[in-house]
């Protein structure tokens, strides 16, 4: 008698330790109030979910908290650098939004840059029905930490947070705090453990130079000039990049395949980012020309300044018609650093950290000429 007394102490046990759990500690709460215990069915649902080897087929729609933390299933081993697919079923009742995040720095906290897939934007609502299928593309960042940490997937449906408060379909992936106010309506939050590994042969992006033909760092409006990007080390695992345009006076569209169009006169800045979740970007300043400016354009480069690198002054040295009025040296993404009226011929670049950045210079008539500098 004591002998299956304890056998059945041993197989509870058992099960207790491998079941899944509605305990999210250390991480946040994300449970919801609306569901009283049997409650059936549940609308605004996870049916299943497959990413890397990770395949939860388990529907529970009876959890009166509607949070559940899988951490019984088998923990799927992620390479950093690697891309993977993460395809998730969903019952949606309402109108709901749906986040996915990785703990990628194990601070037992989604951090907001730890979102990797869910709603794009606050009107980006699931569409309602029954096995509604979202896939989201997620490349593990080579700045993620090695190791165990949690995964969360979440849908939402809540009136006050979606629509009185005018966050939309961009939900968090926590509970505000424990008030009735606070604690989502309608909806489900699962956990999972995933395991982020380093791949014998993940080798990350480090550096990313964006040129164009010919070395031009104009381009006529309605005209296209064809970008380029050399990507470092040249064994990289994902060596592939994304091209995007920021307008700054001026404006242009890019191509995947970085042909820039110029639509509008002024400045833009070419920028092409790695695909391999490192965040490592260069970028190239282009000015588009109105048509009657071109001739201009010899006279632009009848300007130049020396030394470059350099530690404190340079000067300009101007043999064009152009009088220089004033200047102004800017960061590769546009930021300003620093501006002033243009005299004697020099700029004291004394207090720039070292770098690379971009010097304009206006003329009287506002005619912009831009130079690359290099600061040692």
């Amino acid at each position: 008698m004591k002998k299956a007394i304890f056998t059945i102490f041993t197989l509870i046990a058992f099960f207790l330790s491998n079941a899944q759990t509605t305990n999210p500690s250390p991480y946040c709460d994300g449970n919801f109030d609306d569901g009283a215990p049997n409650v059936s069915p549940v609308y605004d649902r996870v049916l299943s979910t497959n990413f890397g080897t990770l395949n939860n087929t388990i529907d529970n729609p009876l959890n009166s908290t509607h949070y559940l933390f899988f951490n019984n299933l088998a923990v799927p081993n992620l390479t950093i650098g690697n891309p993977y697919t993460c395809t998730t079923h969903f019952y949606v009742g309402g109108t709901c939004g749906y986040g996915i995040w990785i703990d990628y720095n194990h601070n037992n906290t989604f951090d907001a840059n730890e979102k990797v897939g869910g709603s794009a934007n606050a009107t980006d609502y699931l569409t309602i029905g029954n096995n509604i299928i979202k896939t989201n593309n997620i490349t593990i960042p080579t700045t993620a930490m090695t190791g165990n940490t949690r995964m969360r997937i979440r849908i939402v449906e809540d009136d006050n947070f979606i629509f009185i408060s005018g966050n939309g379909a961009l939900i968090l992936p926590c509970n505000t705090s424990a008030t009735n106010t606070n604690v989502m309506d309608w909806g489900e939050t699962e956990d999972y453990v995933v395991n982020l590994v380093t791949g014998s042969s993940s080798v990350p992006v480090t550096s990313i130079t964006v040129n164009s033909a010919g070395n031009a760092t104009t381009v006529v409006k309605n005209n296209t000039l064809q970008m380029s990007a050399i990507v470092l080390p040249a064994n990289a695992t994902n060596s592939t990049i994304t091209w995007s345009v920021q307008n700054g006076t001026g404006a242009a569209t890019i191509s995947s395949t970085g042909l820039l169009s110029a639509t509008s006169a002024g400045t833009v800045t070419a920028k092409a980012t790695a695909n391999d979740g490192s965040n490592v970007f260069g970028t190239k300043l282009i000015t588009i020309l109105n048509p009657n400016s071109v001739n201009e354009i010899e006279e632009n480069n009848k300007i130049s300044f020396y030394p470059n690198p350099a530690d404190d002054l340079i000067t300009i040295e101007n043999n064009s018609s152009i009088k220089i009025q004033k200047y102004e040296i800017v960061s590769l993404v546009g930021t300003k650093i620093m501006s002033g009226e243009f005299k004697n011929n020099t700029i004291d670049i004394s207090t720039l950290g070292t770098g690379y950045y971009y010097l304009k210079l206006v003329s009287i008539n506002n005619d912009l000429i831009i130079k690359n500098l290099i600061k040692k």
